[in-house]
């Protein structure tokens, strides 16, 4: 019998009888074919190997249908499985698979590169219809790494390794577009997921046969950067038109509506670190925190800059009439100071930013946009605690500190100014020596 493979092989010639002095060796090579003399060259195997890629195909077509068949029954009747069985199809495919691809690649005259690169093909395209492992996505990789010469494909060939190649990275940058929906950072799973993608993405990029078969490709970082950023802006837009969906009725709305995205915007810089920050600069050079911090700083606009010089402008109020101006004014001085506090949060996020870079941020600079409101708070509250301090004397009365041991006396005119010295210097990224000349302290 004489097996897919051939034989090579030298045998022991025997004589007829045991008379006979026959003695000797005989070196016998044969193989199988079943090639057609079609008038074309014994190298020309075009067909064969687009035919081989169309069989790996069918046969991982049958066995992920027989996995899923297994995991049906074990869900069907709550089979418990063994204790760190796997629940993911290795690639492997059975024996007589394995024998029909192994004389088809024989009859067919094709090489070990060239089963290689259909092997990746087959698998890599199937991986767009069931989620393969990326353990068995690297290991194909490697198996054409390993086997890949520099004259060992044809043009034809090259170009149908460089159709899969793209398909394959275009769908993993698919994926990454949608990080922040595919591979929300609370989820291990899917953190682990991003993880392998990057790896397989690197290991792609790295490899000598991708750098042949796709010579103007872009760098890895270059399109990560590229996809990272796109993400970003899409998810800004979705974010800016679902926060600001209601019609803006007011000067009140608008703050309160910015601020609203401004603290998604610091909330998706935290899930965003989490993601990216302990993963990916293991795998890439790149900070791509760097990119979403300036992307979102871009996409935020010059309106944040430019508004709160436009609130609050008018005359500063008398002592006299601070009860109308306030009644006026608190509702517009509250939003926009808590404009204030959320552009402060996300100006903490430009320890991301490369430092030749943080100098052009407008974020950076926040505080100075909002002079014209910052006096006027400070004016309003100086007016408020002067009232209240008159307020207070007038009703002093000495009360005992319970929680001293001494016999400490304090009046309430005295702990309340205390508490508003102590607050004005929470005040973040403002002058206390411009607060304290205001308030006179």
């Amino acid at each position: 019998e004489i097996p897919s493979t051939g034989i090579d092989k030298w045998f022991s010639l025997e004589g007829r009888n045991e008379n006979s002095k026959v003695r000797g060796q005989i070196h016998i090579r044969a193989n199988l074919t079943t090639r057609e003399d079609r008038g074309i060259s014994e190298e020309d195997n075009w067909t064969d190997i687009k035919e081989h890629v169309e069989l790996l195909q069918i046969f991982i077509d049958h066995e992920l249908k027989k996995f899923k068949e297994v995991e049906n029954f074990y869900i069907s009747f709550s089979v418990i499985k063994i204790e760190g069985e796997t629940t993911e199809w290795t690639g492997e495919l059975s024996r007589d698979a394995e024998t029909i691809l192994h004389q088809h690649a024989i009859q067919g005259g094709i090489t070990d590169i060239q089963r290689s690169m259909c092997r990746w093909i087959a698998y890599s395209k199937k991986h767009f219809e069931h989620i393969l492992t990326h353990k068995l996505l690297l290991s194909v990789t490697e198996q054409l790494e390993q086997t890949w010469k520099p004259t060992s494909l044809s043009r034809d060939e090259s170009n149908m390794l460089k159709e899969a190649f793209i398909l394959f990275i275009n769908h993993c940058f698919k994926q990454l577009t949608k990080i922040r929906e595919l591979f929300p950072a609370t989820n291990k799973t899917a953190m682990e997921r991003l993880e392998k993608i990057l790896t397989i993405l690197v290991k792609l990029h790295s490899i000598e046969v991708f750098r042949h078969c796709c010579p103007f490709q872009n760098s890895l970082q270059h399109e990560l950067t590229s996809i990272i950023k796109t993400g970003t802006i899409e998810w800004f837009d979705r974010m800016a038109i679902q926060i600001t969906k209601p019609r803006l009725r007011s000067d009140e709305d608008t703050l309160r509506n910015t601020s609203e995205l401004v603290y998604a915007m610091v909330a998706d810089g935290k899930i965003v670190k989490m993601s990216f920050y302990n993963i990916s600069f293991k795998k890439i050079d790149e900070q791509l925190m760097n990119v979403v911090i300036k992307t979102l700083e871009e996409e935020l606009g010059d309106q944040i800059h430019q508004s709160p010089s436009t609130f609050l402008e008018t005359k500063e109020p008398d002592s006299v009439d601070v009860l109308a101006f306030s009644a006026a004014a608190e509702q517009t001085s509250l939003c926009l100071f808590e404009l204030y506090l959320s552009l402060h949060e996300l100006s903490k996020y430009k320890i991301y930013v490369y430092e030749t870079d943080r100098a052009n941020l407008k974020i950076t600079h926040y505080y100075m946009y909002f002079g014209v409101a910052v006096n006027k708070w400070l004016s309003l509250a100086r007016n408020k605690i002067l009232h209240r301090v008159e307020r207070s004397v007038e009703k002093d009365t000495y009360e005992a500190a319970l929680t001293s041991v001494y016999n400490v006396k304090f009046t309430p005119s005295s702990l309340g100014v205390v508490h508003m010295s102590r607050y004005q210097k929470t005040i973040p990224s403002y002058d206390h020596v411009d607060i304290r000349k205001k308030f006179h302290i």
